[in-house]
């Protein structure tokens, strides 16, 4: 699961840091780097994107204090942009 990395990355942060402001912009950007290495989404607004949607994930996943949620989340919000990328072709 590709979360999982995220999780165990966001609870090393957060042990080290305490501060929910900065474990969860820390794995956010690192969950936006990987994003833009694989070139989806590019350019600074992608790049953007990604970090306020790693966060949205992030914060979500210390409010629930498990993954499950942040991946049906994320993998809901891969379904729908892959529904409209298909409708544009």
């Amino acid at each position: 699961m590709r979360n999982s990395c995220r999780g165990v990355i966001q609870e090393t942060f957060h042990r080290t840091f305490k501060s929910v402001s900065v474990t969860v912009g820390l794995q956010a950007t690192i969950f936006d780097a990987a994003h833009f290495l694989m070139g989806f989404p590019n350019g600074i607004i992608g790049f953007l994107i990604v970090f306020v949607w790693g966060s949205m994930i992030g914060y979500l996943r210390h409010r629930t204090k498990g993954l499950l949620a942040p991946y049906i989340v994320h993998v809901a919000a891969d379904g729908i942009t892959a529904l409209v990328l298909a409708a544009q072709v």
